[in-house]
């Protein structure tokens, strides 16, 4: 055969004798199925809320507002409950309140030490701010009241 032969052999994926091979009928089977699903341009677009920084900090007082207010006031044992899905309470116990209260501030210390203090969001931040200090200041010296 000449070398035009081979090329053209090996993109119609066809054999030696001029027989189609199975590889083309599998690949042209998967081609079709696919063909059959719809194209992504037709897909629903992911729509971002209007404000995703306001559905942030919503988030974020729906998880901190509770931690960090029993916090200030010295009441997370009191209010929080221990969650231990291998069923140790009692060494979960020891942990869990100093856990909640290192994640939380860690995770919200930068958005602490953004940004202004003025507005909705400024006024959260204060806040927050404030819980935090105070609840540094009763883990310092262990004043949290007990169940």
């Amino acid at each position: 055969m000449p070398p035009e032969t081979d090329i053209i052999s090996f993109w119609c994926l066809v054999d030696e004798e001029g027989e189609v091979t199975r590889e083309f009928l599998r690949s042209s089977l998967a081609l079709s199925a696919l063909s059959a699903l719809p194209a992504y341009s037709e897909a629903t677009p992911v729509v971002a809320e209007p404000n995703d920084r306001e559905y942030w900090v919503q988030v974020l007082n729906r998880v901190a507002n509770p931690v960090l207010k029993s916090l200030s006031e010295r009441q997370l044992k009191v209010e929080m409950p221990v969650e231990a899905p291998h069923g140790n309470v009692e060494e979960r116990r020891q942990f869990t309140y100093l856990e909640a209260m290192g994640r939380l501030i860690t995770g919200i210390a930068p958005w602490l030490e953004s940004g202004p203090q003025n507005g909705p969001e400024g006024g959260l931040r204060s806040q927050y701010a404030e819980w935090s200090r105070m609840a540094i200041e009763a883990a310092r010296f262990h004043e949290f009241q007990s169940r």
